[in-house]
């Protein structure tokens, strides 16, 4: 946030990577797979993939443009007002006093205002890859998690919705 208006709203500047400020969810994730790079090379993708790289590298390849195309129907908030994110949002981060109550919390740098959509992770420790977007390997013929600590993490996550 750059400064607090009269009235007591804001005024949001630039996030850094992605520019702005962003009016709407679309032109958020339009600018975000402009600035995205992927991690690894079509050569790092090959290794790790094995058999599966003919189908992996292209599938990485065209990700950016899908989700570009795709946009302006993923949304169904594409209008702000968008709420706070911190960015990095942790127990490492939460302030507590003695007894456990939330004093406050650090380590704002990261912080945006951000599409509603982001906002439905899971915590880190029972976070998986999506099953449509995770190795073919992990799942059985009938698309069930063959690893127990899989296992467990679907079990987690329903537990915790």
């Amino acid at each position: 946030m750059v400064s607090i208006n009269r009235d007591g709203t804001y005024q949001q500047g630039p996030i850094p990577g992605l520019g702005g400020p962003l009016d709407t969810a679309t032109e958020f994730f339009r600018a975000w797979v402009t600035n995205a790079q992927f991690g690894m090379s079509d050569e790092g993708l090959r290794e790790a993939s094995g058999q599966y790289a003919t189908e992996i590298i292209p599938s990485v390849a065209s990700f950016a443009e899908s989700i570009s195309k795709l946009a302006s129907s993923l949304f169904t908030h594409d209008h702000g007002p968008f709420p706070l994110c911190h960015g990095d949002f942790g127990h490492i981060n939460i302030i507590v006093d003695d007894k456990y109550h939330v004093l406050g919390m650090i380590d704002w740098e990261a912080a945006f205002a951000g599409p509603w959509e982001m906002f439905g992770d899971f915590p880190l420790n029972i976070s998986i890859v999506p099953p449509a977007m995770d190795a073919p390997w992990n799942y059985d013929e009938g698309g069930y998690p063959k690893c127990a600590d899989l296992v467990q993490k679907f079990a987690d996550q329903q537990d915790y919705t």
